[in-house]
């Protein structure tokens, strides 16, 4: 559960620059094999600035030993794609999105606990 968390969270700031919604789906899988490689330039290039400031050289690094170390004993990754929706009226959704039929859709809609939505923007320094 760890090593999803720490994988989680660097796809949730990445920000990639796609014309499609297929591009954009799979950039997480992009990223883990970036990761994989070792080509920080690379991933580098595919982050905002906002999210180059918060993944160092050394946190890339710090992926890269935690996905050798876990493909070494289970070589599954497993893929999510989150959104958040909030809403002025203190409603926040949590997204899933999935790839059906080859297209890309909402599998799954849950409402947010105020404090859990609070806490995500703060981590992501949301405002």
């Amino acid at each position: 559960m760890l090593i999803s968390t720490l994988l989680i969270i660097p796809i949730a700031l990445f920000a990639c620059n796609k014309k499609d919604d297929a591009s954009d789906f799979y950039s997480s899988i992009k990223m883990e094999e970036l990761i994989e490689n070792q080509d920080y330039d690379e991933l580098e290039n595919m982050l905002s600035e906002r999210a180059k400031e918060n993944l160092s050289k050394e946190d890339f690094d710090r992926f890269h030993k935690v996905l050798s170390e876990k493909k070494e004993f289970n070589p599954t990754t497993t893929f999510s794609k989150y959104e958040m929706i909030s809403f002025d009226n203190d409603i926040t959704f949590l997204i899933h999105l999935g790839r059906l039929d080859g297209e890309t859709q909402i599998t799954d809609v849950k409402v947010v606990p105020k404090e859990t939505a609070e806490s995500i923007s703060e981590l992501f320094n949301i405002k």
